[in-house]
């Protein structure tokens, strides 16, 4: 998995893209399933799902998933759980531009 956010270095108040990029490692396809992309700092904390309702194969390209958010200044822990699966991506700091 891969991710990225856009632009890079998010400004305070402008919207930005968390993306990301999902494969099915597994041995058959998927079943629907959630991602959920939490933004978290000491003073604010934001989450973004999606239902992901189509089947992803086994060896089909990676999916690109993507959300939206925007974030007063600070830095925020990057958290993205994939069908319960939860995992910290790192921070993603917000300034004032």
């Amino acid at each position: 998995m891969t991710f990225v956010t856009d632009p890079v270095t998010p400004c305070a108040g402008q919207p930005f893209q968390a993306k990301w990029a999902e494969i099915n490692a597994g041995s058959a396809p998927s079943e629907p399933y959630d991602d959920t992309m939490e933004m978290n700092s000491l003073d604010s904390t934001d989450q973004q799902s999606i239902t992901n309702s189509d089947a992803v194969n086994p060896g089909d390209p990676p999916t690109e998933r993507s959300v939206t958010f925007t974030m007063p200044a600070g830095t925020y822990n990057m958290n993205l759980t994939i069908d319960g699966t939860s995992m910290y991506l790192g921070d993603v700091i917000i300034e004032d531009c």
